[in-house]
């Protein structure tokens, strides 16, 4: 109980200083992006739809706040700076997929990338699925943002 409540204050505040720092520094990169499946980020399954990530350009701030179109509802991401997977001038997000199962595994920003951890859940289908058939098995789906 006290842990959920701890998260609950942190986005709160995360939520309150993402406008201030944007407004200070114009140190943050907006992607929207319409997923059209279901995915999973850290345990937690988002529906197909309109999506905003905001990433901070800041130093130690690898955090991504992730927002539906209508702002209702917001999730803080963990995640590492990395190099992309593909160089592009526009912004994407790389999703790990197993069959109908699509996990977000990387964003893009057009300047600079993050990579998210692979999740409790992925990481069971890769151990429990044999090896030949996760090669057929596993694909990686590109989602242009704007």
């Amino acid at each position: 109980m006290k842990e959920r409540i701890l998260k609950s204050v942190l986005l709160a505040v995360v939520v309150l200083l993402v406008p201030v720092t944007v407004a200070a520094t114009g140190q943050v990169h907006a992607i929207k992006v319409t997923v059209p499946f279901e995915f999973y980020i850290d345990g937690q399954t988002h529906p197909a739809g309109d999506y905003r990530l905001e990433l901070s350009t800041l130093p130690l701030s690898d955090a991504i706040l992730l927002t539906t179109s209508d702002r209702q509802a917001i999730r803080l991401v963990s995640a590492h700076r990395c190099d992309p997977k593909v160089k592009s001038a526009m912004p994407y997000l790389l999703f790990r997929s197993y069959g109908r199962q699509n996990f977000l595994a990387q964003i893009w920003t057009g300047e600079s990338a993050r990579t998210l951890v692979m999740s409790k859940a992925e990481r069971e289908i890769v151990k429990n699925t044999p090896k030949q058939a996760l090669k057929g098995l596993q694909k990686s789906v590109m989602i242009a943002g704007r």
